[in-house]
């Protein structure tokens, strides 16, 4: 304990004088205490304040940095979900042109099928007339008129068609009745495939797919 007293005054009488010379340097002129002021002022800043911004600017950079980085990811999912509304919108026109032309196929071949049954149903038709007008031919071979319930009347009394009606001819009544059929036969399928093709556009998922 002693040599640490010893020791303390050895190092104050050694300070005495520079700090004596110290004292008398200051207060010998005004502009040397401005002086000082200004040198304890600056070693404040240099410091205390310095590392306490140069702090305050770290965390204030890695705040800005973390900021940036969110702003750059939600960019980044932003175009990502672009993309993909883009492939989903190319992946819904695509499903329903397939619809579309799987449909308009479909009415095709059953728009063909109807016409050829009505063109055979006209053919019997006519063939049941011209069998039924021959059989009422006189006996010199001279054919007679067509009877009213007969001929063609009753080939397409076949059919489900009326016989004569006033002066119109049983062929031509019959050929009239299945063009009508005909044509609404026609509608009724297009009208079934334009249904087709609405319940299977309402199938296609217009939501991009979930992302794994």
């Amino acid at each position: 304990m002693s040599g640490a007293l010893s020791l303390f005054l050895k190092l104050a009488g050694w300070l005495r004088k520079p700090f004596k010379a110290a004292l008398a340097w200051v207060f010998s002129d005004w502009r040397n205490i401005l002086m000082l002021a200004l040198a304890i002022g600056l070693a404040n800043q240099a410091f205390r304040v310095a590392p306490r911004l140069r702090d305050d600017i770290a965390a204030l950079t890695e705040q800005r940095n973390a900021k940036q980085g969110t702003i750059d990811n939600l960019r980044a999912e932003a175009r990502q979900a672009e993309i993909r509304q883009r492939g989903n919108l190319v992946r819904v026109a695509a499903a329903n042109d397939a619809i579309n032309r799987e449909n308009v196929s479909a009415l095709q071949s059953d728009l063909a099928g109807l016409r050829r049954r009505a063109e055979l149903l006209s053919g019997q038709l006519r063939e049941k007339a011209a069998a039924a007008h021959s059989r009422s031919a006189d006996g010199a071979g001279v054919p007679g008129p067509v009877p009213a319930r007969a001929g063609a009347a009753e080939a397409a009394g076949d059919k489900g068609l009326p016989g004569t009606v006033g002066n119109v001819c049983p062929v031509t009544l019959g050929e009239m009745t299945i063009e009508r059929a005909l044509i609404a036969s026609e509608q009724a399928h297009q009208l079934d495939r334009l249904i087709d093709a609405a319940e299977a556009a309402a199938r296609v998922k217009t939501s991009p797919e979930p992302q794994p």
